[in-house]
């Protein structure tokens, strides 16, 4: 039973030992919260019942309620309005027993196998303010369909291939073209080669802007790329140096903002899975050639505005993101059967996501009744009202931006707490509440300036 319901059955109580019999309460959330927190509207029904003033009636319930330390603040307004609120001796007290068990004040509401898709970051790339959102968001839905009694998998859902793996090893390459991974005839031997993700964070915006000026520089790009996806062995060799000190540099950040995950895969884990889907895909004529490329129509007669057909296979023979995200589909469903799909990210991929979603159903991937949702977030934007780009540079990272907070909140501490552990442990505390509680303010849908 939820807290609120256990006030109102004690204020129920309350009503009954002041002398007027009640089952229900209509206990509301004040609309002069000058006056309370709450108000309680009952004293005029009660009014013609037992035939007496509604006043006198709402001052019989106000004694009452004053022997409860739980209340207070407690007046009357109008001609019978019981104004309460809840002291705060009583909320530390709720406070404390939630921590303790967070399933005490919650109605269970479900019992349905979800699978939810957040976080996304990219191998190689910093973390900067710009992934706060899905990160919050989507640890917050998790949190709170599982509280509700939902079985819940979650997954960060690396993306571990694709260009900025092809940009990434490209400048590795200019900077140490001495390594074996770049010579002929590697053949997977152990290397003496260390990165640190710091590094990193400075080789994909240089890269990337070197990629952007030099045709020349961004065709040798999509040469390591196609060649890392093909299996070159000291480009996988060199990718799974870099992936490991990335992805153990983002578990750091993630778990310093309570965020976690059942599942930390990226794209790749689904190649096993590419030929069986693939072979879904054929077996019911759902794809057809359009300029060399594998394509798939999605659209409904329904649609208002035109349904661009989703492109499955490049005309190179290439894989691309639908390829993997329907082989991921494809992955989950025989590995968990969950009856809910959740994929939280920005609204620029809702497009994406509805090709996908129909796709998957189109082609039997996903049954009928297996619900896909693309929860659609605002973004959070640089000054120059447009989303952040790591490979542009100049964004704050997330390390930075945790350090820069706990700072703050460390200068503000009490001069009291003087043992440094205790002051480190409550300012980091404050920091992460600090810059989730900002984050969650707009609305999930609204974009906002950093």
């Amino acid at each position: 039973m939820s807290y609120l319901k256990k006030i109102e059955q004690d204020i129920i109580k309350a009503i009954n030992n002041a002398g007027f019999e009640v089952d229900q309460v209509d206990l509301t959330t004040s609309n002069r919260p000058e006056l309370g927190d709450y108000q309680i509207n009952d004293a005029m029904k009660l009014a013609k019942t037992f035939h007496k003033n509604p006043r006198e009636i709402a001052e019989t319930i106000k004694t009452e309620l004053e022997k409860d330390y739980r209340f207070e603040n407690i007046n009357i307004a109008g001609p019978g309005f019981i104004n309460i609120s809840i002291s705060n001796k009583a909320l530390i007290e709720f406070l404390n027993e939630l921590n303790q068990d967070v399933k005490n004040n919650i109605d269970s509401k479900g019992n349905k196998k979800l699978f939810i898709d957040y976080g996304g970051a990219n191998i190689a790339k910093t973390l900067h303010v710009g992934h706060l959102r899905p990160a919050d968001i989507g640890e917050a839905l998790k949190r709170l369909a599982k509280a509700v009694g939902n079985e819940v998998i979650s997954d960060v859902h690396f993306g571990d291939i694709g260009r900025q793996s092809g940009m990434v090893i490209s400048e590795i390459k200019r900077l140490h073209p001495e390594l074996p991974y770049f010579q002929e005839g590697y053949n997977g031997e152990e290397v003496d080669f260390t990165i640190t993700a710091e590094e990193l964070g400075e080789i994909y915006p240089r890269a990337s802007i070197a990629a952007k000026e030099d045709e020349a520089r961004m065709e040798e790009v999509r040469q390591i790329t196609a060649e890392l996806e093909d299996g070159h062995k000291g480009y996988v060799a060199l990718w799974e140096i870099i992936k490991k000190v990335s992805i153990e540099d983002i578990k750091q950040i993630y778990i310093k903002l309570n965020t976690d995950f059942d599942l930390w895969e990226g794209e790749t884990d689904c190649y096993p899975y590419i030929p069986a889907t693939m072979d879904v895909l054929k077996a019911g004529n759902h794809l057809y050639e359009s300029e060399g490329a594998l394509v798939m129509d999605v659209a409904e007669e329904t649609d208002n505005s035109p349904m661009p057909p989703l492109v499955v296979i490049k005309s190179n023979g290439a894989t691309l993101y639908a390829t993997r995200e329907l082989a991921t589909i494809y992955s989950r469903v025989k590995r968990f059967d969950p009856e809910e799909f959740w994929y939280v990210t920005d609204f620029r991929q809702g497009l994406y996501f509805e090709q996908v979603f129909r796709a998957s159903r189109k082609s039997g991937l996903t049954k009928e009744n297996v619900k896909l949702v693309h929860l659609g977030l605002g973004t959070m934007n640089g000054p120059d009202g447009k989303p952040f780009k790591t490979r542009d540079g100049g964004v704050m990272d997330l390390k930075s931006l945790i350090e820069l907070v706990k700072n703050e909140t460390t200068a503000r501490l009490n001069p009291n707490i003087t043992d440094e552990n205790e002051r480190k442990e409550i300012a980091e505390k404050i920091a992460i509440a600090a810059l989730k509680y900002a984050d969650f303010l707009p609305f999930r849908s609204t974009d906002f300036i950093f």
